[in-house]
């Protein structure tokens, strides 16, 4: 038997459920009977309108009917959920779903939680319940358990998508063998439980859909997992993992640093544009802020004057003419 994960643990009977607090208060859902403490009302009503379309997804995801009856209990604080759950369950989880018991317990906290969060324990003890009751209660690894529910919550995904970058990026992916190992400690946001998400969603997305519907039959039917994969694939899990592999370098390693470089280049061309536009808007205020420079002094035209004659080359001219005198008066003679 594969370990299962700790907010989906087996007692090995089907435990009598304490009775419920007086204060407590129901609600049914189309077959769901959710018990609450009246401090959770306003998310009781949001689970309750989520949980019919939640049960259709994972019926036609599984390729089975699922969580027909249900009973769920909401707890608020540590206290609270010690006189809800059943004699022998774990505690402190903030899912706990015991399939023994067709039981869904969620402790919320006592300070104020994000709607999301409480929502994303919600979709994970659905998902717990329904592949337990799709596939069976044993013959699947923790890993792929943990990592449909993690997948049906949709919670916390872009930090698993950096472990996962990271992982493959400085080549630390943990093999697939291993994973049930690492997954141990119930953490949610370790690298582990981003490998079995994404390894889950390569099995369960696009053309590999029915494959993964076709496994659970043959789980269900009391086929062994890895011959119940090689019928479902058509291939054995170590080449499924070499195909994951290659598709995770592709989509978690060389696509984002492809991106994230036309990024870059794409914001350092904005850059330079903008720092044009603004040179030119700023040029023309500076230039129209400089006191105007006076208008250089105007250049006097210089006139060709006379040329002077030496004196004594008029003198010398005039005596060259003959001249006589008559009557007391000079004549010049021509």
């Amino acid at each position: 038997m594969y370990p299962r994960p700790a907010e989906a643990p087996l007692l090995g009977h089907a435990p009598a459920l304490p009775p419920l607090p007086p204060e407590y208060l129901t609600r049914e859902v189309e077959g769901m009977t959710i018990a609450y403490h009246p401090l959770a009302r306003d998310r009781v009503r949001a689970l309750a309108e989520a949980a019919p379309e939640l049960r259709r997804r994972l019926s036609e995801e599984l390729g089975h009917p699922v969580l027909g009856e249900l009973t769920i209990r909401v707890a608020v604080g540590p206290s609270d959920v010690a006189r809800i759950v059943p004699e022998g369950a774990p505690t402190g989880q903030e899912t706990i779903a015991l399939f023994e018991a067709s039981t869904l317990i969620l402790a919320l906290p006592s300070a104020n939680v994000d709607d999301a969060q409480v929502m994303a324990g919600f979709r994970r003890g659905m998902a717990y319940l329904a592949l337990d009751e799709a596939a069976g209660t044993d013959g699947l690894p923790r890993w792929l358990r943990l990592g449909y529910a993690l997948r049906v919550a949709a919670y916390g995904e872009p930090a698993r998508s950096r472990a996962l970058w990271w992982a493959s990026v400085e080549e630390r992916v943990i093999p697939l063998v291993d994973l049930d190992f690492y997954l141990e400690d119930g953490a949610l946001d370790s690298v582990a439980a981003a490998e079995s998400v994404d390894f889950v969603r390569f099995l369960s997305e696009g053309e590999r859909t029915e494959a993964f519907a076709h496994l659970v039959r043959r789980r269900r039917a009391g086929e062994a997992f890895e011959a119940a994969i090689a019928q479902g694939y058509q291939t054995d899990l170590n080449q499924l993992e070499q195909s994951w592999r290659l598709d995770l370098a592709r989509h978690r390693t060389f696509v984002p640093i492809l991106l994230g470089s036309l990024g870059l280049w794409g914001v350092l061309a904005l850059a330079a544009m903008f720092a044009r536009r603004w040179r030119a808007r700023v040029e023309p205020e500076i230039e129209r802020d400089e006191p105007e420079a006076p208008p250089p002094p105007r250049r006097r035209r210089r006139t060709r004057s006379t040329p002077r004659i030496p004196i004594g080359a008029v003198e010398s001219a005039e005596t060259e003419v003959p001249k006589v005198s008559h009557d007391g008066r000079w004549h010049t003679l021509h």
